[in-house]
């Protein structure tokens, strides 16, 4: 299988409830692509958060608005875009957690913006002209030609066609 580009997208009333399809939506991306479990962790949390942050802070939970999630292989790279048209958001305006404080003397936010840009190896915040916000994230490295599943292969396969551990296996 090569590396082809393949994309995903997924689009969400900006309400609380829905945010559950986006925890299922990407992981069934991470299991497509047969991500390791760490970089499969930080992907599905970094969406989280993004996701949270669109529909609470930018839509104010406004059923109304949409939120637009779309995931894309780009080589060996794994990009989450997370667009919508609510209020404009400036992360560089915002308070840095103090994570090192008491619970107690914590600022109350930013720990979201905090575990994405942890957990990814870049993040983007922009507002366009069209009155579109987006959060770009990308994963580097952990999209593998070799362990993406590929979909003409099926789960059914009979083992001796599979490894060369059984009798009769013709796999070199």
């Amino acid at each position: 299988m090569t590396n082809e580009r393949q994309q995903w997208e997924l689009t969400l009333d900006a309400r609380q409830s829905s945010l559950g399809q986006v925890a299922d939506f990407i992981e069934n991306v991470v299991d497509e692509l047969n991500l390791e479990p760490d970089a499969a962790f930080a992907v599905q949390l970094a969406t989280d958060e993004a996701c949270q942050n669109a529909v609470e802070h930018a839509c104010k939970f406004d059923s109304n608005q949409k939120v637009t999630l779309v995931c894309e292989s780009d080589g060996a790279d794994l990009v989450v875009t997370v667009r919508e048209r609510g209020e404009p958001f400036d992360p560089t305006q915002e308070a840095k957690p103090k994570l090192g404080a008491a619970l107690a003397k914590r600022n109350g936010g930013g720990l979201g913006i905090h575990f994405m840009r942890k957990m990814m190896d870049e993040v983007r915040h922009e507002r366009h002209d069209d009155g579109t916000n987006s959060v770009t994230m990308i994963k580097r490295g952990v999209v593998s030609a070799a362990d993406a599943r590929d979909p003409a292969a099926t789960e059914d396969t009979p083992p001796e066609q599979n490894c060369l551990e059984h009798p009769g296996c013709e796999v070199a």
